[in-house]
């Protein structure tokens, strides 16, 4: 999660007051387009109401979004889950909306009383959508030109040889093997027990240079000398002090990014 005094969360919390204006606005717009059917107490309470929940939705998605852009992932997955978000928020806004106007308004539900819940859920969700595109290319459009900061990565990591406990700078490292709950650091000429897991370290690694080939196995691909693939569709890594790791074929995705190609 993102930490409260992360410089972009502080970027992203800043424009709370410009998000209240811009539903403001979407209320009062549809306020007037609403004195055609509605009475205009109706309309008034209506979109009034419209405008504090979707004020108090779109900065709950805004968080959401944040955390989905923070953590690079793609373009596409961000889009479909904001319209998955925007149509359930249209939901839940038709479910709190609905039973106030019509009930408040007109006695009840009519005979129609789903049809009544349901009322106009589509045009919220319409609007929640069409405000999540434009803050997401706001969003993106700031990472572009502001710069989100980049993840600081471990440059040196403490391992123990016997009795002493020293740093290596994590350029003099050739991979990373798993070993239950511990991984073996190899370097060029020796290799250290730490206690971590690989899934956790992972993360913690400059993936311009560190790649994961294994479930078990991370390398360091400035000593990565040669590659050969294997029948089973595997292949098998050379390093530069001669030490071999496997790679696995569920991870072949990476294979692109050794090699150049």
């Amino acid at each position: 999660l993102l930490r409260d005094n992360s410089p972009f969360l502080k970027r992203i919390n800043s424009y709370p007051w410009i998000n209240l204006l811009s539903w403001i606005v979407l209320g009062f717009i549809l306020f007037l387009s609403g004195l055609g059917h509605q009475s205009i107490l109706s309309s008034a309470v209506r979109n009034g109401l419209f405008i504090a929940i979707g004020f108090i939705f779109s900065q709950t998605l805004s968080k959401v979004y944040c955390l989905f852009i923070r953590q690079n992932e793609s373009i596409i997955l961000i889009l479909i889950i904001a319209v998955t978000l925007s149509y359930i928020a249209g939901v839940l806004t038709g479910l709190i909306l609905n039973p106030i106007t019509f009930i408040g308004f007109r006695g009840g539900l009519g005979n129609e009383p789903l049809r009544a819940l349901f009322a106009g859920v589509l045009n919220f969700g319409l609007v929640y959508a069409c405000w999540s595109i434009a803050y997401l290319l706001f969003q993106i459009k700031l990472e572009d030109t502001q710069g989100i900061p980049k993840p600081e990565y471990v440059k040196r990591i403490s391992v123990k040889d016997r009795q002493s406990i020293f740093l290596i700078d994590i350029t003099e490292i050739l991979y990373f093997e798993a070993y239950g709950d511990y991984i073996r650091v190899h370097t060029a000429t020796k290799r250290y027990l730490i206690r971590e897991r690989i899934s956790e370290l992972i993360h913690k690694l400059d993936p311009s240079f560190f790649f994961r080939v294994h479930r078990s196995i991370v390398i360091n691909s400035n000593y990565l000398e040669s590659l050969q693939s294997l029948q089973n569709g595997d292949y098998k890594l050379t390093m530069n002090n001669g030490s071999v790791v496997k790679m696995s074929r569920n991870y072949r995705s990476v294979l692109q990014q050794l090699t150049g190609e």
